[in-house]
């Protein structure tokens, strides 16, 4: 995703096309229940939901993801892209820019992992299913920006 100039307005429809369909396929893949992360990742769906259709060439059901996975990937993705928000100016914050961290479900997540942290065998799917919904994440990235360079050529 290099690739894309987040200044320019075409670029950052690509970034939420991206996130769109990989928000999506996440979802599904939990079952639209991520924890702490639920309401926030019903807010993404929501604000992405301009960036595009549905995809009808979308990879089939991804195998099933742990809430809390979802959830670390989902929460803790939107205190990442507050760096990337800066860089854009005010009235061109639409899409998943528009998005402001929900810092007190972040906490809450963590205070619950905290207090009762899961066994060692569900901590290990737990981070297994985070890895592989960054791969959805980058396989969406992958599909969207080869179609764009496939139109440009």
């Amino acid at each position: 995703m290099m690739e894309l100039d987040l200044g320019d307005a075409a670029d950052r429809a690509c970034f939420d096309l991206i996130h769109l369909r990989a928000y999506d396929r996440i979802a599904r893949a939990c079952n639209r229940s991520a924890a702490e992360a639920t309401p926030v990742l019903a807010r993404t769906l929501d604000a992405l939901s301009a960036s595009g259709p549905s995809d009808p060439d979308a990879p089939g059901d991804d195998p099933r993801l742990h809430p809390d996975a979802v959830a670390y990937v989902t929460l803790g993705s939107q205190l990442g892209l507050t760096v990337l928000r800066k860089r854009i100016a005010p009235d061109a914050r639409t899409g998943l820019f528009s998005l402001e961290p929900d810092l007190a479900a972040w906490k809450a997540f963590l205070r619950r992992i905290e207090v009762t942290p899961p066994s060692p065998e569900s901590a290990a799917r737990i981070c297994q299913d985070a890895l592989r919904a960054f791969d959805i994440f980058l396989s969406e990235a992958d599909r969207q920006l080869s179609a764009r360079r496939q139109a440009t050529v």
